[in-house]
This record gives C-alpha cells, structure tokens and sequence, in this order.
C-alpha cells in the first residue's frame, strides 16, 4: 500500500512539473506571438514582450523562444531602421528556426533589411528563398514576398517588373480574400503609378484601396491622406480639402 502511495505521489510531482514546464513555454510563445502581430501598430510593447520573451527563453534555454524573439526584435530594428541590428537577430532567428513556415518568413525579412541596406543581389536571394518556400507548400504568405520583391524592383527602377509583382500579390489576395494584402498591393501600385506621373492610375488604386480599409483605422486616414495630395496635385482643390479633413478627423 505504501509503494503504490508513494508511485502516486511521484506521479503528481512528477505531472504538475511536466504542467508547469508548458506554462512558462505557454506563456513565452503567447509573448511571441502578440508582438509578432502587433510590432507595425503598438512598436514599445512588441519590444517589451520579445525582450522579456528573449530573457526567459535563454535562461530556460528554449530554442524556440529564443528565435521567435530575435524573429521579432529584428522586424521592430526593421521598422525603426537599424537596419544592421535587424540583420544580426534575422540571421540568428534564421539559424536557430527549425520549420518552413518561419524560414520563409525570416528570409522575406531579411530581404526587406538588405533591400534597406542597398545590398540588391543578397535581397533578391534571399526573396527567391522565401518564394520557393512559400510555393512549395502554399504557405498564405507568398502574396507579402510578392509585395518585398516589387518593392526591390522599384529601388533598382525596374519599375515594369515592380508593377508585375505587385500585380501578382494583387491577384493573390483576391484569390485568398486577404484584405491585407489587397491594401499592400493596392498601396504599392497606386504609389509607383504616382512615382511615374500617372495620375489617374495613382487615384484607381487609392480609391480602391481607401473603401477595403478597415472604418476608422490609421490605414483609412493615411491613403486618405495620399488621395488628398493626388487631388491637389491635378489642382483639384475643394476634393483635395475632403479628403484632408476626412484624414485628420480620423
């Protein structure tokens, strides 16, 4: 009776350690993840996450944590444009990534960074990289690649190859229904058009884009804003003033 009391109790311990273990492992991916998802709009506490995130997962050595993090404060380097800083922790998230899905993201990332860096040939490998990765096992972020790799055109003024890429990331979105990635390419296409002079074209694709953004949202009042210099541009002053006043309101 005493043996099976004690083969109960190791049991528990040993069951509740085995709980706790995935707690912490929980608790470090959930960090992870929301700064993952929130690093564009609300940048200091994706920071605050990934980096507590970081802290854990070395002590704990936890691999994965450890790359998600790095993942992480790489594209919140990114946005802020230290872009050698992002290009450190991309390539060290890169190394330690063990899955498909997070290689192709990591190497869509690391080619927006060398995009940023000027660094064409490494960002169109490491783009290609991405594609392939995507392609083969029709990862829903191909349209994204897309996106990165018209936006390489444009900085080398391949601008028919630009608009070709973010024509297929266009298409891609309405196949999927991801309204992400129809107010990308929609933003893409309508600033190229405007780069090139085509004034019309530019209008099209902000219009467009202005009705799929999402009521009341940062988003809505930035392409507002970009419709707004389009009107003036063409000298079209009282259209020019709507659209002002409808991206300062929100």
């Amino acid at each position: 009776m005493l043996k099976l009391v004690l083969s109960i109790s190791i049991l528990f311990i040993s069951l509740n350690s085995v709980a706790q273990d995935n707690d912490w492992k929980e608790e470090i991916d959930r960090k992870n993840n929301v700064a993952w998802s929130t690093a564009e709009t609300k940048t200091i506490e994706a920071y605050q996450l990934s980096y507590q995130a970081k802290l854990v997962s070395k002590e704990k050595n936890y691999t994965k944590g450890i790359a998600e993090s790095e993942r992480n404060l790489g594209l919140i380097a990114l946005i802020n444009g230290d872009y050698e800083s992002a290009l450190g922790l991309s390539l060290n998230s890169l190394q330690l990534s063990k899955n498909d899905s997070s290689k192709a993201i990591l190497q869509n990332q690391i080619g927006r960074i060398y995009t940023g860096l000027s660094d064409f040939e490494k960002s169109t490998e490491s783009l290609l990289e991405a594609i392939e990765i995507n392609k083969r096992n029709h990862f829903p972020s191909l349209s994204g690649n897309y996106i990165n790799y018209g936006n390489l055109k444009e900085n080398i003024f391949q601008f028919d190859s630009a608009t070709f890429y973010y024509n297929l990331a266009y298409e891609l979105g309405k196949i999927n229904a991801d309204t992400i990635a129809l107010l990308s390419a929609l933003n893409n296409r309508g600033a190229l058009a405007g780069i090139l002079n085509q004034l019309e074209e530019e209008r099209k694709n902000y219009n467009e884009a202005y009705l799929l953004a999402p009521k009341g949202s940062n988003q809505k009042s930035q392409i507002a804003g970009n419709i707004a210099i389009n009107f003036f541009t063409t000298n079209d002053l009282k259209k020019a003033k709507e659209y002002s006043d409808i991206a300062y309101n929100l």
